[in-house]
């Protein structure tokens, strides 16, 4: 994915920056589109109000099934993305858009010679695969200050 905002700071998001986020997203790609952060900026954000002081973070709603969204979005938890300085921490759009590719299987190899006098067996595993973003302006995301 192509960089949507360099946030300023790199404790806290504002709202300005997420709605920059949300609009470096070519509007093609807006509707289907969801929030990725892990569970550190998730907290960030949820702590974020807009002008009249209602929070930007909506919870899912028990009684009618509504998952819960910012700024009308839904939000996927990904605890492997970083958080901090320089950090590429929060990622908006069409999140389908990005393929991996798997060329083959998996492919498992055993060698009875490398711990020959050692009465071992060694084995080694390796795939081949790809990913890319398949439309750039379906995925931006943002980079904490430095």
């Amino acid at each position: 994915a192509d960089s949507g905002v360099t946030l300023a700071a790199n404790t806290a998001v504002t709202y300005e920056e997420l709605l920059s986020i949300e609009h470096s997203v070519d509007p093609a790609y807006r509707q289907g589109a969801s929030w990725m952060m892990n569970d550190t900026i998730f907290r960030q954000v949820k702590e974020i109000a807009d002008s009249q002081n209602r929070p930007l973070f909506l919870p899912a709603n028990l009684q009618s099934g509504a998952p819960g969204s910012l700024l009308g979005y839904p939000i996927v938890l990904n605890q492997d993305m970083a958080s901090g300085s320089a950090a590429k921490c929060i990622l908006f759009g069409k999140l389908d858009k990005f393929m991996v590719r798997r060329v083959q299987g998996i492919t498992l190899r055993r060698s009875d010679d490398w711990n020959f006098d050692q009465f071992q067996a060694s084995f080694v595993a390796y795939l081949w695969s790809d990913s890319d973003t398949a439309q750039a302006n379906a995925i931006k995301y943002a980079t904490a200050a430095s």
